[in-house]
């Protein structure tokens, strides 16, 4: 399913004009880049969990030449899906 599709499915199945399930998406892809910003953890009920985890900076070698190379500290966004998700899918 891709962006246009889920926003028809969800103004069918809420009775709302696409248009206003557009704003909504776009209302809350701002609300949680502000919160994982700041370090906070995202919780969609029945969805899952959105959350930051840092990687440290740290050394690495290069297999190929065997030179080493500092990798800077990392923020990755982590998704734990929810228990209903996951029984839905098996």
């Amino acid at each position: 399913m891709n962006h246009n599709e889920l926003i028809q499915y969800i103004a069918v199945d809420a009775g709302v004009t696409q248009i206003d399930v557009r704003n909504a998406l776009q209302s809350l892809a701002k609300a949680i880049k502000l919160t994982l910003r700041k370090n906070g953890n995202v919780n969609l009920n029945n969805i899952g969990v959105l959350k930051i985890k840092t990687t440290p900076a740290r050394i690495m070698r290069n297999p190929r030449t065997q030179a080493l190379i500092n990798v800077p500290a990392k923020r990755h966004m982590r998704l734990t899906v929810s228990g209903t998700i996951k029984k839905a899918i098996n």
